[in-house]
């Protein structure tokens, strides 16, 4: 446990050195405070974490916009298929250095040009902005426009008063609108108070204080991402990064900069409460099975010895469900054998914040190949558990000795972006156990245990 605690304290010891810097400073400081989280293969990890998440929400409400402005291009085309008389005129569409371009800002020819076009929503670098840039907005805002500005005497000259599709349609527009504000105003009060979308915030700020050029960028999909929130910034940032470098030392401390500097302590803070949050729940989940080990050992080795003994054929199976037991009366919630796609994880909670998922293996003899095994096992249930709804971040590789020379085994094995913790539990007999003369240890390497994925 003593790794996470120290990344623990390294990370509190951090935020609060950022913390202390006095405004002038917060800017440069952000950078080195980003670098520092970045640098320790612990907090980077869950900092990376928090950023492809905004990432991930960033590119689902892309497609929600898009998908929601398709509706509303649909309903345009319903529209003027009732009432035609709602087509450009010349006078709206017309342009020229004398011409008034008000009209066609407003016109379905301007409509189909915003329509053949993506989801423009975007993440920006400033918590406060409104302007969410969505696609489906500026469709409906056109269409919205056409309807009620052309009154019902221009559109039914001869039923003045009548019922008419035109009220219908707005009504239409009208719900559609609703909808969308809904999840327009989600995404926003996602992207000011989520701590992922705060991680994304400081690490694009940090990377304005001192921008690597596009050619010696390492991720172009992120770089490209953030490079749309500068353009948006470009001129409250700079002013601080000018400051920074003494460019412009008597644009220093203006009110901007003040709220800038607000908001960069602000996003930081939420940044790091969620990075800690995180590192807290993978040791609490690391605690709670290394609690069962400890359990084990001092007071139900012999219980487990005797339960191996008598199921013999279902071994793995009795004291997986004693893992079970234990975990359940500490509030998770683990199924056993739950059918996830082809697969069938020993273990598998996903009722967490990650789905908690843990592979029970027994030994007696051939212990290194048991673990080798145990870790392809796991490396092939990956796939099919990244697409329950709440992800999968770490597995539990526990494993339990009946006999046979104890396993040294690696702190961490990483698998594709998922970090698996390998737990020994050990429940041979009391005294093979303090026979330390008759089994020499065998130390398992990582570098063992990851050489399948090239075989």
């Amino acid at each position: 446990m003593s790794d996470l605690s120290d990344a623990l304290e390294q990370l509190d010891r951090l935020h609060q050195f950022f913390a202390d810097r006095g405004d002038a400073d917060v800017y440069a400081e952000l950078y080195r405070f980003v670098a520092a989280l970045e640098a320790d293969a612990r907090t980077s990890s869950v900092f990376a974490e928090l950023v492809e998440e905004c990432v991930e929400r960033l590119r689902a409400a892309q497609a929600q916009d898009e998908a929601i402005a398709r509706e509303v291009v649909e309903l345009r085309r319903e529209i003027v298929l009732e009432l035609p008389q709602l087509e450009d005129k010349p006078q709206d569409v017309a342009s020229g250095p004398d011409v008034d371009p008000f009209p066609r800002q407003w016109s379905l020819a301007r409509f189909d040009e915003l329509a053949a076009g993506t989801s423009s929503i975007r993440f920006s670098l400033l918590a406060r902005d409104i302007d969410d840039g969505s696609l489906a907005t500026k469709l409906i805002r056109i269409l919205e426009s056409r309807l009620r500005r052309m009154g019902e005497d221009e559109l039914f000259p001869n039923e003045p008063g009548a019922a008419t599709p035109s009220s219908e349609f707005i009504r239409s527009v009208s719900r559609i609108k609703r909808r969308h504000q809904h999840f327009v105003r989600d995404w926003l009060l996602y992207t000011r108070t989520d701590g992922c979308a705060s991680a994304l915030r400081i690490l694009g700020i940090a990377r304005d204080v001192n921008p690597k050029p596009r050619a010696l960028s390492t991720d172009l999909a992120l770089f490209a991402l953030l490079e749309e929130a500068w353009v948006e910034v470009a001129y409250p940032f700079r002013n601080l990064r000018a400051n920074t470098f003494g460019e412009r030392v008597e644009m220093a401390n203006t009110p901007r900069d003040a709220e800038l500097v607000a908001m960069i302590r602000t996003e930081a803070r939420r940044a790091y409460e969620e990075t800690r949050r995180r590192l807290l729940s993978m040791r609490s989940h690391r605690a709670l099975v290394l609690r069962f080990a400890q359990w084990v050992q001092l007071y139900g080795r012999n219980e487990l010895y005797d339960l191996a003994k008598n199921t013999p054929g279902k071994v793995e199976d009795v004291l997986t469900q004693q893992l079970a037991r234990f975990l359940f009366e500490r509030g998770l919630n683990p199924l056993t054998k739950a059918n996830v796609g082809p697969s069938q994880p020993d273990l598998l909670d996903p009722t967490t914040r990650w789905s908690f998922y843990v592979e029970a293996k027994q030994y007696n003899e051939a212990g290194r190949s048991v673990v080798k095994k145990a870790v392809r096992q796991i490396a092939d249930t990956l796939l099919p558990l990244r697409a329950l709804p709440n992800g999968i971040r770490e597995a539990f590789l526990v494993v339990f000795r009946v006999g046979g020379p104890r396993l040294v085994l690696p702190p961490e094995v990483p698998v594709d972006g998922v970090r698996i913790w390998p737990v020994l539990v050990d429940i041979a007999p009391s005294s093979e156990a303090n026979s330390h003369q008759k089994h020499t240890p065998i130390v398992v390497s990582l570098e063992e245990l990851l050489a399948h994925d090239e075989q």
